[in-house]
């Protein structure tokens, strides 16, 4: 029997990622796209595949590299799809080809000069698509820099959104005409179309310069192009929007309770006004689990098919395919999935991509309460890796909730032997961690580190009351870390060392000043910066000379107590670091080499001009005297994380949920332009943490 090996960051090259799977019109054909990484072009690979219900086989149909965004005509007999295969096309341009299922090549069908999002051939020969418009804005100077007029003006994972719009626009591919459907402030959200192909159902929002947190659902005439506003006078933020037999069903909310961020509902919309469908449902319709294994995969709220709804819904710590009868009866579809990516219905019949267990992604198809595998794109590659499981607990957080937490032992573990931790956190709002794979905390735990992680408060898959945590970021939810940490320490055999790490957000109130509302919040706050030190990374070295400062603060913080208890007041306790940041040299802290504070214009890391030497870590010369005691700093204060050369590490407690991956390259940006050694630099302090 070959011996299994532990997985490497580069693995990542041979996965396969699923994504967008289509039925055909009588539900006997799947298309889908398949990507793979490409380390040289620095890009995505992507393929067209089809899927034979009938005889349970897949094959590749198209091999450019370069496909996507696949529909299947009206009859069945072609596909229509989007395509970069031709290098020569300008950088927004968009082919569209035609591959006849009964053989031949892919035909060209002309050119769009637009990105196309999606794509609806229509019976007639034309085609619906959604495009992004760019408005053209003056620039009569020649200048190097952009105007815009809007906000929101950058999306997250998308960058400057400027004043572009979804649109939908209506193609002719025999003669190119091209002709925009939409007005040019309206913003199309999502597009259902009409089972005949006449209409179009729109969720979509219209304005100029401030986006809205209400959107409308509109009926647009695909031949005339007039455009109906179906929910006039309603103040919702609408997710989707289908027909059922003659009745519009939508998925909406109207954010009275919860904010934006409110689960929807179901709703019946007729004459401008909203029936509840499912009055006790309190759920998400979308996916929120957190993972690193995904490309291509776009939000879905939920597809009406036949009499029903379906939709992918975050529940406890999984997402399924759930199937709700609009007459208050819903069950979950696919119960073995940790996580539904994307799927399509029709007829009946439903096709999901996902992941079960540690598997990669996976298209199954979905039926009676269970699902059935399809196909196994990424079965092979992965058999030859031997993996840690991640294992379900739950803590109580002290205030009767139970948060379900997961640890991650090192490949290989030895009973009884400590090893360090990785303390990793979600980002959000109202994400989800669960047990499917993870290739990060696996390739954590392939180079020995135990991994933990939870879904405190402000997650999803629990409903509303959980996941609403609004003026209370940094509280609540850091309550929860820390039930679980003090949990994980007095259970388990892992080093107290934490290295603890954040995906998306640094939304902690205890990494920022102390400038809350209330006694009782700085009380608070205050505690949770001293209840940080029971969990550090701790390095038994520091060099020799450096003293350390009895109080840091300069006082501060005990002041700011003792005005929090009521014994005094103090106007500078408001600010505990009024005088300067702690790192800055001010407040009798001295200055250390490394990363400078936070928040500081003129941060930057100093690199040597000489080679630098590394030491490593448990090697380093013991220093004697008064500096030989722990290197342990109290409060908001730098930790060091390793030594290159003379040179210092340190990490900022104000940051110290980054890993340093994460924060020299977010803290360097000035040092790349001022020390040709940066990068040395920055390879040894990575290298150096990595194996420590």
């Amino acid at each position: 029997m070959t011996e299994k090996k532990t997985v490497q960051f580069d693995d990542l090259l041979h996965f396969k990622f699923l994504s967008c799977p289509r039925l055909s019109p009588d539900g006997s054909l799947a298309v889908y796209q398949v990507a793979q990484a490409d380390l040289e072009k620095d890009g995505y690979d992507t393929n067209l595949w089809l899927y034979d219900c009938g005889a349970g086989r897949s094959r590749q149909v198209t091999f450019a590299n370069a496909d996507k965004t696949a529909r299947w005509t009206p009859d069945g007999k072609a596909l229509v799809f989007t395509s970069k295969r031709d290098a020569s096309l300008e950088k927004d341009a968009t082919a569209l080809y035609r591959l006849e299922l009964g053989g031949g090549e892919a035909r060209r069908l002309g050119v769009v000069p637009l990105p196309v999002n999606d794509l609806w051939p229509l019976p007639d020969g034309k085609i619906l698509l959604s495009a992004v418009y760019t408005p053209e804005e003056p620039n009569p100077e020649n200048a190097q820099y952009k105007v815009y007029t809007q906000i929101p003006f950058w999306q997250n994972g998308k960058n400057f959104t400027g004043q572009r719009r979804a649109a939908l626009a209506l193609w002719n591919p025999q003669s190119g005409e091209l002709r925009r459907l939409t007005p040019d402030r309206m913003d199309v959200l999502d597009c259902t179309l009409s089972p005949g192909g006449g209409a179009a159902l729109l969720v979509a929002e219209e304005y100029e310069k401030v986006k809205p947190l209400c959107s409308h659902v509109w009926r647009l005439d695909l031949e005339s192009g007039a455009m109906d506003c179906l929910s006039e006078g309603l103040e919702y933020s609408f997710k989707t929007a289908g027909w059922s037999g003659g009745r519009v069903i939508v998925v909406a909310s109207d954010m009275k309770r919860y904010g934006m961020n409110e689960n929807a509902l179901v709703f019946e919309l007729k004459d401008k006004k909203l029936t509840c469908l499912t009055p006790d449902l309190d759920t998400s319709f979308h996916n929120s689990m957190v993972g690193d294994c995904r490309y291509g995969v776009e939000t879905q709220y939920g597809l009406i098919d036949g009499d029903g709804l379906y939709y992918i819904s975050t529940q406890g710590t999984s997402s399924q395919i759930h199937f709700n009868d609009l007459n208050g009866h819903d069950r979950s579809l696919t119960p073995g999935l940790l996580s539904a990516d994307c799927f399509d219905a029709c007829g009946g019949r439903v096709v999901v991509v996902g992941f079960r267990g540690l598997q990669l992604q996976e298209l199954y198809a979905a039926g009676a309460g269970e699902e059935a595998q399809l196909t196994h794109h990424n079965d092979s590659f992965m058999a030859q890796f031997e993996l840690s499981q991640p294992e379900h607990y739950t803590v109580d957080n002290g205030e009767g909730l139970t948060i379900d937490c997961w640890y991650m032992k090192p490949v290989g573990a030895e009973p009884g032997k400590k090893y360090p931790t990785i303390f990793d956190i979600h980002g959000g709002p109202k994400a989800t961690y669960g047990a499917l794979y993870f290739h990060e905390a696996q390739c954590w735990a392939a180079l020995g580190y135990a991994v933990i992680f939870c879904n405190p408060r402000g997650g999803d898959g629990r409903g509303n009351e959980f996941a609403d945590i609004r003026d209370f970021y940094g509280v609540k939810d850091y309550q929860d870390f820390n039930a679980m940490l003090d949990w994980a320490v007095a259970h388990f055999d892992f080093d107290r060392r934490i290295v603890r790490r954040l995906h998306d957000q640094l939304d902690d109130l205890a990494q920022r000043p102390l400038q809350v509302r209330g006694l009782a919040a700085r009380h608070l706050q205050l505690d949770l910066l001293r209840r940080r030190q029971r969990h550090r990374l701790v390095f038994r070295h520091r060099p020799a000379g450096r003293q350390r400062p009895a109080d840091r603060s300069g006082g501060r913080v005990e002041r700011l107590a003792a005005q929090v208890r009521g014994e005094r007041e103090d106007a500078d306790a408001v600010h505990p670091f009024r005088g300067g940041s702690p790192l800055s040299g001010r407040a009798g802290v001295p200055v250390l080499h490394g990363l400078a504070g936070p928040r500081r214009g003129d941060a930057a890391v100093l690199f040597p001009r000489r080679e630098s030497r590394v030491e490593p870590i448990g090697q380093a010369p013991q220093p004697s005297g008064p500096s030989a005691r722990d290197h342990r700093l109290d409060g908001p204060f730098p930790e060091k994380i390793g030594r290159a050369g003379s040179i210092e590490v340190a990490r900022c407690r104000f940051l110290s949920r980054i890993s340093i991956k994460t924060i020299l390259p977010f803290r360097v940006t000035r040092a790349k332009r001022e020390n040709r050694h940066f990068l040395e630099g920055f390879r040894v302090a990575k290298n150096n943490f990595v194996k420590m």
